[in-house]
């Protein structure tokens, strides 16, 4: 697509906002997110959120991918989640 007489494929994307890199998050990887963010450990937060330890683990490396996080320690540095 021609937008001005400049594909669309030449154009630069803005760098997304904080708060627009958490929507493709769904609310349970949003909780995960903010307890990893609060240093709470896998084991703790299953405990809270009454779900297992695996499905943690799950979220946690869905959250990686659509952040495009590549090591744990990076989950720890994202935007705060609105309140």
């Amino acid at each position: 697509m021609r937008l001005g007489g400049i594909s669309q494929a030449g154009l630069r994307q803005r760098p997304k906002l904080p708060g627009e890199i958490l929507t493709g998050l769904t609310p349970r990887e949003s909780e995960v997110l903010q307890m990893v963010a609060e240093g709470y450990s896998s084991k703790q937060i299953a405990a809270q959120l009454s779900i297992s330890n695996k499905a943690v683990e799950k979220h946690r490396l869905e959250i990686m991918h659509k952040l495009n996080i590549h090591n744990v320690a990076g989950l720890t540095d994202t935007p705060s989640l609105p309140e």
